[in-house]
């Protein structure tokens, strides 16, 4: 499977979404379990709904999650790692540090040029010229739409 580097670089910003939005759903599943009261064993025989079914469904909801994330955040460690060396391999001093705040910072292209102090055609010229030079690793790690490899 080919992709190409713009579509490399920009598969972490996917990932570290989903991972943020993964996060703040476990922590939303969390708060609902402690706010499941306690029951007394006296207590279930007259009571009608089965709290203790509920606080387990939602406990293995947030096991699985947490399951998940932690690949997650394997995956987008190891991408970033490699993003990381294959940026580093560029020649232009210009062309790396624009492709660091860019995929890295996810700065936008004005961002950029503030930070660098050059105009916007000029990061756009050295993002473009980056984007050309850049030889992605032999075997890139690609992130297919539901987060596998």
């Amino acid at each position: 499977m080919s992709i190409s580097a713009k579509a490399y670089f920009s598969q972490a910003y996917l990932i570290d979404q989903k991972i943020n939005s993964g996060i703040e759903e476990l922590n939303q599943l969390r708060l609902l379990m402690m706010s499941i009261p306690a029951v007394k064993i006296s207590d279930q025989v007259q009571m009608s709904v089965n709290t203790g079914a509920f606080f387990e469904k939602t406990y293995m909801k947030v096991e699985a999650l947490e399951k998940k994330l932690d690949e997650q955040i394997d995956i987008y460690v190891d991408l970033k790692e490699q993003m990381r060396r294959t940026i580093d391999s560029l020649q232009n001093p210009d062309e790396k540090m624009v492709l660091f705040y860019r995929y890295f910072l996810w700065k936008s292209i004005a961002q950029i040029g503030a930070k660098m102090n050059v105009t916007k055609r000029s990061v756009c010229r050295w993002h473009k010229a980056a984007l050309e030079h850049v030889v992605l690793p032999e075997k890139p790690i690609i992130i297919k739409r539901d987060l596998t490899v």
